[in-house]
């Protein structure tokens, strides 16, 4: 039986279990303030993002979208892609695109107070089977052959030796049918590089006094930042090892301490 969808106005634990280790599609449902002091909306409206890439540690999070909006500041820095980026840490919501600044990748971020919002929900719904699961004795090679068969979509939950999870979509599945290992490589995209702490940006933020639904005229706040940019991009092996793009730079792998393979379901 599939999970029922869950809707909440906060971030909490339930939500983020459900996405990192059951395989539910994480969205949020927003509703402007088109009365606040940074809108130029003509009238009231609604929008909803899929936010397919989750960095979280001890529910503290950050979740993001696959850069495929339309960046308005392009003739800045020659890239059209931008990214949003919503959290429970600080009240924050980002909006930021890479950009190469003296030979490195960085992102040019954005942030401001979800007081901008007179409504949001964030909202995890089935959409994924679990088809691996590094905890369990009992996996099935056999689930993983059928599912890349047949076409399915896959994402992956990485939880880290320091007890980081990582959510992302799969975008190549190896499987090798004799010696029964896989390797999987993550879809690569930009974000800034404070996502990879979110507990101690939780606390960076709480000392500056970044975006609070609370504070006078938080619907005003916006620091703007270029910080150092990471990338989702990750090539994990059966064998419980795993590169980004640093690790192949430098020559060595991590390791894994859990792995959740997800496969689309109703295929």
């Amino acid at each position: 039986m599939s999970k029922p969808k869950i809707r909440s106005r906060e971030l909490q634990s339930e939500i983020l279990s459900s996405v990192l280790e059951e395989g539910a599609a994480l969205s949020i449902y927003l509703e402007p303030d088109t009365n606040g002091p940074l809108s130029n909306a003509k009238e009231p409206y609604c929008e909803s993002y899929q936010l397919d890439f989750v960095i979280a540690e001890n529910n503290v999070a950050f979740a993001f979208t696959s850069g495929d909006h339309f960046n308005t500041l392009a003739h800045v820095c020659n890239l059209y892609r931008s990214y949003y980026a919503y959290t429970n840490v600080q009240d924050a919501w980002i909006h930021y695109f890479p950009a190469m600044v003296n030979g490195e990748t960085v992102a040019q971020t954005t942030l401001m107070s979800l007081a901008s919002y007179r409504h949001l929900e964030w909202i995890a719904q089935p959409k994924y089977h679990r088809i691996f699961d590094s905890d369990q004795s009992a996996n099935s090679s056999k689930m993983l052959l059928e599912a890349i068969r047949s076409g399915c979509a896959f994402c992956v939950s990485l939880l880290d030796e320091g007890g980081i999870w990582r959510r992302a979509p799969v975008d190549l599945f190896f499987y090798h049918e004799e010696s029964k290992r896989f390797q999987l490589q993550t879809a690569i995209h930009w974000y800034p590089g404070i996502f990879d702490h979110p507990i101690a940006i939780e606390t960076e933020f709480a000392q500056k006094g970044y975006p609070n639904r609370t504070a006078p005229n938080a619907n005003r706040i916006r620091h703007e930042q270029s910080y150092p940019a990471s990338s989702t991009y990750l090539s994990i092996w059966t064998d419980g090892a795993y590169d980004n793009v640093v690790t192949i730079e430098k020559g060595h792998q991590l390791k894994w301490k859990r792995l959740l393979i997800f496969a689309e379901s109703n295929r």
